[in-house]
């Protein structure tokens, strides 16, 4: 591909479903600016949120807005995160790899 395309990269975003692992090599956010996952069907079918309905990635401003929309304003992130724990949604960090 180098000979062809000398300047051209690729990046991807690798999930495995209902395991919590979302893994890009894209770094620097060039493409893939997600920060965080929320997955919306599991393996056995069953529906994760009534939140999503499917996988869905979320830059951690709009992560923050989704999280107040549940749990209201004046909280810390980290505070939303764990909320949201509690209530068993799954919210997950995107890794970033080389």
């Amino acid at each position: 591909m180098r000979k062809f395309a000398p300047r051209s990269w690729s990046c991807y975003l690798a999930e495995e479903s209902c395991t919590g692992l979302y893994i890009t090599n894209d770094k620097l956010k060039r493409k893939i600016t997600a920060d965080y996952a929320i997955p919306g069907r599991c393996a056995d079918g069953s529906y994760t949120s009534s939140l999503v309905r499917r996988s869905t990635f979320y830059s951690e401003g709009a992560m923050r807005e989704l999280l107040v929309s549940k749990y209201g304003t004046g909280k810390a992130l980290a505070e939303l995160l764990e909320l949201a724990k509690k209530d068993n949604l799954p919210v997950y960090k995107v890794k970033r790899v080389d």
